[in-house]
């Protein structure tokens, strides 16, 4: 194929991969209808899955966001996320993880890139990524944040703000958010990732109790 289009979302753009993702979930549910439903996405990943409850909050039964931001200029960053830690290292993905491994694999990996996601997107798409959580959504969903402190697209100030609009904005009562000290990017890359884990399945666990 042809490298120069990894990344590039094709025929309908953002909308068209928000139709994939919801299609798939429902697929999911269809064949394990016994079974909760978490949506989890992990930056643009989350970026979307913030997109989606907006408008169909009612198609999981949790939310899971990862590496993720509120969504408005000014709280999350659309420029260089390599930046402030650029110093650190040459791959120019020291933003991703404080190990070093994570950063030289990504680099290494062909199906990876570093275009910005305005190239990759174009300005529409990209601009489609703003906004905030929706007044009221349609269903009242545990929700769980988890972020790095040193994550360059938003961090703990930006996390803590997404949290309060999905209390005071949408309605939501069970809202957890957890921000990891030194942690950059890709938590579930970091040097502590067992913690992360840990974190994730306790509260996965304390809402959806295995059955017997």
């Amino acid at each position: 194929g042809d490298a120069s289009q990894i990344g590039r979302l094709g025929p309908g753009g953002l909308r068209a991969a928000i139709r994939d993702v919801r299609q798939f979930s429902g697929l999911i549910r269809g064949e394990n209808p016994d079974l909760p439903l978490v949506y989890l996405g992990h930056s643009w990943g989350s970026l979307i899955g913030q997109i989606i409850l907006n408008r169909h909050s009612d198609d999981y039964d949790a939310a899971v966001l990862t590496g993720t931001a509120y969504r408005m200029v000014g709280s999350m960053n659309s420029g260089d996320l390599n930046k402030r830690h650029a110093h650190l290292g040459t791959t120019g993905a020291e933003w991703l993880s404080r190990d070093p491994t994570v950063a030289q694999e990504f680099v290494d990996d062909p199906l990876t890139t570093l275009t910005p996601l305005q190239k990759l997107f174009g300005m529409a798409d990209a601009a489609r990524l703003l906004g905030r959580p929706a007044r009221h959504l349609a269903r009242d969903l545990p929700l769980l944040i988890q972020v790095g402190a040193d994550d360059p697209l938003g961090g703990e100030a930006s996390a803590r703000k997404l949290e309060r609009a999905y209390r005071d904005r949408s309605g939501l009562t069970d809202v957890t958010t957890i921000v990891y000290p030194g942690a950059r990017h890709e938590v579930f890359n970091e040097t502590n990732r067992a913690e992360v884990i840990a974190d994730l399945t306790a509260w996965l666990g304390d809402r959806f109790p295995a059955r017997a």
